[in-house]
């Protein structure tokens, strides 16, 4: 058994089966850096073998070996490294033993590089020097060696992030608001040419605060919809939903290290082919500030001049927030911005009608109606939400 580790390998590995691997094979990427071997020993009366590891003094050795495929410059296995003592537990040898190769031995080898697939064997000796010669195995595990990272050419600055809400809630672009429950990616895997090496890869989903230097990794870890399956066909781009809260170690939007209100999310992706070797998106990130605080009325005033106002007379009212606001596109005027006035003793009172927002002001006006009338009141009084101004103005 075999498995490439170091690099992506150990960020976040398929759940099943081999690091970056295809069927029994594996892949050696640009980011690996060794490469474990498990080699299993062979036992006697199916129990472990003591002429392998007598003592701790007397132990056979393991000789890995290493060859091409197909190769008629390479046709037999060379040494892999130095042979490897055979450990000695307690009463004898383990029933299998894991060797470690480091990456610049592997890459003393010419046939070891891009685009190159290798096969690996064993030898063990006993203490006497007795060998099996070779393996024996039928179907050999290869490792395939790929080095080319993925294309993005006019992908790196297509990654968008659009935040989302529960049914009857405005988005606004641009921000993460109180009622946001989620964030969709939407990424752009691979240009006009299909590329096969895409086949089985996947991406990985970032974000960070603005303040911080960490990215954490966003989504649910070795879920499937982060892997692409596809056979000869172009893929398509991505979109991949991320809650604002999730459970266990799986990490959303507002678990995001040092979320906190008034900074800005970060939104990165990084993308890997087949083999596991990386690319990042362009540093050209998407962002969303962080507002989760609604915005206070502070005070309610008028442009008017003091006095009486008859039917038909048009009073101005100006509404002062508490700090600088934004408007959707899709908010109808009519129903999301509006100030009850108690220009009338019974209900319904009537509104005053938007018109226009500048910064921290929100600009309404008011035509008198017939039979409306209300008491002097201060223009200047800070009032709250739902504003009682009447037809009668007087400025202190």
């Amino acid at each position: 058994e075999s498995k490439a580790q170091g690099g992506t390998a150990l960020v976040r590995p398929p759940t099943t089966g081999f690091l970056w691997g295809n069927g029994i094979d594996i892949y050696w990427n640009s980011t690996h850096t060794h490469l474990s071997l498990t080699v299993t020993l062979p036992l006697r009366n199916d129990a472990t073998d003591n002429s392998l590891a007598f003592d701790a003094d007397n132990v056979g050795s393991i000789q890995l070996k290493i060859k091409p495929i197909d190769s008629d410059e390479f046709p037999d296995f060379l040494d892999l490294g130095s042979p490897v003592g055979i450990n000695f537990i307690i009463d004898g040898p383990p029933t299998s033993q894991s060797i470690v190769i480091a990456k610049d031995v592997l890459q003393v080898f010419d046939f070891f590089d891009d685009n190159d697939t290798v096969l690996i064997d064993a030898i063990v000796s006993d203490i006497a020097g007795n060998n099996n010669n070779e393996s024996g195995f039928s179907d050999w595990p290869e490792i395939i060696v790929d080095y080319v990272l993925p294309d993005i050419t006019n992908n790196s600055s297509n990654l968008a992030i659009e935040p989302g809400a529960a049914e009857n809630y405005h988005e606004v672009v641009g921000y993460w608001n109180g009622h946001n429950t989620h964030v969709t990616y939407t990424i752009p895997v691979q240009p006009t040419d299909i590329d096969l090496t895409m086949n089985n890869g996947r991406v990985d989903l970032l974000g960070k605060i603005n303040t911080q230097t960490s990215w954490d990794t966003l989504g649910s870890i070795g879920s499937d919809d982060y892997y692409f399956e596809y056979e000869d066909e172009q893929i398509l781009p991505l979109e991949i939903v991320v809650d604002s809260i999730l459970t266990d170690d799986d990490i959303g939007v507002e678990d995001i290290t040092g979320y906190e209100e008034g900074l800005t999310i970060q939104f990165s992706a990084v993308l890997y082919d087949r083999a596991g070797n990386p690319v990042n998106y362009s540093d050209d990130w998407p962002e969303l500030i962080i507002d989760e605080t609604p915005p206070e009325v502070t005070t309610v005033t008028s442009t008017n001049e003091n006095g009486i106002y008859n039917e038909g007379d048009v009073i101005n009212i100006a509404v002062i927030l508490s700090e600088t606001i934004v408007k959707d596109d899709v908010v109808d005027e009519s129903d999301d911005a509006t100030v009850e006035l108690n220009a009338n003793n019974i209900e319904p009172y009537p509104d005053a009608v938007f018109e226009s927002f500048v910064d921290d002001t929100m600009n309404f006006t008011y035509t008198v109606e017939t039979g409306h009338s209300t008491e002097k009141i201060l223009a200047g009084d800070a009032i709250g939400a739902g504003a009682e101004i009447g037809a009668c103005i007087e400025h202190p």
